[in-house]
């Protein structure tokens, strides 16, 4: 099965800056999704990679079922982990999604009125399914 390999438009600075980040201090080199409608951010030859940032830090972070279940199940089906990554002020916390799951951590899926974007300045809400992951649950937690 062949992943979506690069984003269309290029990948979002911060994110960048993390998949540069890792290539640093990762055994694995991590490259850019280019295909503008892939569900996942950066891969390598192990995992398929979600990358969040996030302005200020929380004791939990939060992910979107419709990524989180996409991904999960196409992890599996590529025999990879699902990595969710997501850098809060200078620290980067790295997450086991399909380790969670195993170990049938509760994230608290729930519905919430949220930004329908991120990546615009808008005060359009939606409804998004989502859940919660304590940072205490990162299985690596680096300093950038």
């Amino acid at each position: 099965m062949r992943i979506g390999y690069l984003k269309g438009k290029e990948m979002k600075k911060e994110e960048k800056k993390i998949v540069n980040f890792l290539n640093i201090y990762s055994n694995y080199t991590i490259k850019e999704c280019q295909d503008e409608y892939n569900r996942f951010d950066a891969y390598n030859s192990i995992s398929i990679i979600e990358l969040k940032y996030r302005n200020r830090h929380y004791d939990q972070t939060m992910i979107e079922f419709d990524k989180f279940s996409y991904n999960h199940m196409y992890s599996k089906l590529v025999n990879k982990s699902f990595i969710y990554i997501v850098r809060m002020m200078d620290f980067l916390y790295i997450f086991d999604i399909n380790k969670l799951i195993d170990e049938n951590y509760n994230f608290h899926f729930n519905w919430r009125d949220l930004p329908k974007t991120t990546e615009f300045f808008s005060d359009k809400k939606t409804k998004k399914f989502v859940g919660y992951i304590d940072i205490e649950k990162a299985v690596k937690k680096l300093v950038m």
